[in-house]
């Protein structure tokens, strides 16, 4: 399991900067893994939602320590992206440009395939953007062997999407890459001011919209927070469209597609059936892509959720039926795992 705390008890944190770590179980040993060679040198890290490879060689992480090629930049350092071999025991950076050097502005963890082959990431460097006067965020993919790296939100003639894009996700074959933007010269765009979720098959690099209704619309809100199952042949979102089938009144929820059937399926279901009583965010899908966990931010929901500030974890079996949730612990420390 991989991880990040900003807990005093463990290596490397001090209790004010967060560290990746590694948990082998079932040794319990606990490794950090963010670290460069100068402790001194330290900066905040973080992982993804899916940072870990499927054998738990490789994790994913960010830092902004100076010694892995942190950029100063407004009294602050910018992040690189970097791939931990725990068995080699090397650090590799993934936020490079063409040439080998550090990306020069700020790049963002995403994910890793189940290999540890390719790697997803967002970028506003433009030693690997390219010019950009929007200084927008950009989705890549990188192959760690060959160091070849793909620009994902591009044109039908292959020029940079012209908005910002985020949720980025990788099948775990290391087939297909999914993310969301809000450009609006990508391939079947519609010029409606929302963000669409995309899905790209890296062999052949076509490019689809994934955030469909089941008559084929494209969903008429914003989409975000995409995740895929092992093959890519489902993709689960977050989307707060209205043409979907329910009347949510503006309220997000997670939305899980099935490619090979065109078919859409509402997961986040209140315990009500009331479509205004959710605020689902985060889905992630299993390897199958039959369950998707979730959270949930409004206190309506229902399952037995409470009405604190707490945000619970949920999960759906597919096809959608009653989500389990269960509560947030209570002080629980800074940590995010994959």
């Amino acid at each position: 399991m991989a991880f990040e705390a900003d807990t005093p008890e463990l290596p490397g944190s001090g209790g004010f900067r967060p560290q990746a770590y590694l948990r082998a179980r079932p040794s319990g040993v606990t490794t950090l893994i963010s670290a460069p060679d100068r402790l001194d040198e330290a900066g905040d890290a973080r992982i993804g939602a899916r940072s870990l490879s499927s054998d738990g060689r490789f994790v994913l992480f960010q830092s902004e320590a100076p010694a892995f090629g942190a950029v100063l930049q407004n009294g602050r350092y910018g992040p690189q992206v970097l791939l931990r071999d725990v068995v080699a025991g090397t650090t590799t950076l993934i936020s490079a440009a063409s040439d080998g050097a550090a990306g020069d502005g700020e790049s963002y963890v995403v994910a890793i395939d189940g290999a540890g082959d390719k790697v997803v990431f967002g970028s506003t460097a433009p030693n690997i953007t390219g010019p950009d006067p929007g200084n927008s965020v950009r989705s890549f993919v990188r192959d760690v062997a060959t160091g070849a790296t793909r620009m994902l939100d591009v044109s039908a003639t292959v020029e940079p999407g012209d908005g910002n894009s985020f949720g980025l996700a990788i099948s775990s074959d290391g087939a297909k890459a999914a993310f969301a933007s809000s450009a609006t010269n990508l391939p079947d765009t519609p010029p409606d001011n929302h963000s669409h979720a995309y899905l790209v098959d890296l062999a052949t690099g076509a490019m689809q919209i994934v955030d469909r209704a089941n008559d084929g619309a494209i969903g008429d809100g914003d989409a975000s927070d995409l995740d895929l199952n092992a093959n890519g042949s489902r993709v689960a979102f977050r989307s707060n469209a209205e043409n979907f089938g329910i009347a949510n009144n503006g309220r997000s929820h997670v939305w899980v597609r099935d490619l090979p059937s065109s078919t859409l399926t509402w997961a986040s279901v209140p315990e009500d059936g009331n479509a205004e009583h959710g605020q689902a965010v985060a889905p992630s899908l299993s390897a199958d892509g039959h369950k998707v966990a979730f959270t949930n931010r409004d206190p309506n929901f229902g399952y037995g959720q409470t009405t604190d500030r707490r945000r619970p974890s949920c999960a759906t079996s597919m096809p959608a039926r009653r989500p389990i949730c269960r509560p947030a612990s209570r002080g629980a420390s800074s940590t995010r795992r994959s």
